[in-house]
C-alpha cells in the first residue's frame, strides 16, 4: 500500500506563517508611517527654502529691507496691490503673475498641511506658517513689520527692517509651521526657517534662544 502524500499545510505550519506575518506587519507599519512623516517634513522644508529665496530677492531689490508690513501668519493667497500679507509682497519674486483676485500659491501648500486643514479649491488664502513677530531680540523687533494697528502698534512696528540689523541670523527663526486644531502638522515636530536660510526640525517644546 502506498503512503498517503499530503500537499497541504499542518495547523502548526499555518500558525507559524500567521505569526511571522504579524511580526513583519508590526515592524513595517511604524516604519512606513515614519517614512511618510519624513517625506512630508522634507517637502515642507523645501517650501520654506523657496520662500526664503523670494525674501532674499525682494531684499536685494529694496535696499536690503525685508518685505512687509505683514500680518503674523504667512498665508498661501496673494493679490496684486495687497500690502498686508507677506505672500502678496513675495508673489512676483516666486514667479506668480499679477491678479486682481485672491489666488492661492498651490506650490507653497504641502500635502500634509492640505490634509490636516482639509483644504479645498475654495480655500484661497489659508494660513501656512507663523511669522516671527515677537520682540525677543531687542535689536530686531518685528522684522517684517506688522499690518495691524488695533493694539496700538507704533510706526516702528509697521515698517519692515533692514537685513543688516539682524544680530544672529543663524539662531533667530523667521517662519515655522502653524498648528492646526491644536496639533502640529508633522506630528511631534515643527519645521523652523532661520534668517540665514537653513531649516531645522524642532520638537514641540522647542523655545528659540533669546539673544
Amino acid at each position: 500500500m502506498k503512503a498517503h502524500d499530503s500537499s497541504g499545510f499542518s495547523l502548526t505550519e499555518i500558525l507559524v506563517v500567521i505569526t511571522v506575518i504579524g511580526i513583519l506587519l508590526a515592524i513595517s507599519v511604524p516604519l512606513a508611517g515614519k517614512a511618510i512623516q519624513r517625506s512630508n517634513q522634507m517637502e515642507c522644508a523645501n517650501i520654506l527654502r523657496t520662500i526664503y529665496q523670494g525674501i532674499e530677492l525682494y531684499a536685494t531689490d529694496n535696499g536690503g529691507n525685508y518685505p512687509g508690513p505683514s500680518w503674523s501668519n504667512f498665508s498661501a493667497g496673494y493679490r496684486t496691490g495687497d500690502t498686508t500679507h507677506l505672500s502678496s509682497h513675495l508673489a512676483p519674486y516666486l514667479g506668480y503673475t499679477e491678479t486682481n483676485q485672491w489666488k492661492r500659491m498651490d506650490e507653497l501648500v504641502s500635502k500634509a498641511h492640505s490634509k490636516a486643514a482639509g483644504l479645498t479649491e475654495t480655500d484661497v488664502n489659508p494660513a501656512l506658517y507663523r511669522i516671527n513677530s515677537t520682540d525677543y531680540s531687542t535689536n530686531f523687533k518685528r522684522p517684517f513689520g506688522y499690518s495691524g494697528s488695533w493694539w496700538s502698534a507704533t510706526s516702528d512696528d509697521l515698517n519692515p527692517k533692514r537685513t543688516v540689523r539682524l544680530s544672529n541670523p543663524a539662531s533667530e527663526w523667521m517662519l515655522r509651521n502653524i498648528d492646526i486644531g491644536g496639533e502640529a502638522v508633522h506630528g511631534k515636530i515643527r519645521n523652523y526657517l532661520y534668517f540665514d536660510g537653513h531649516v531645522e526640525a524642532q520638537p514641540l517644546a522647542y523655545l528659540p534662544t533669546v539673544n
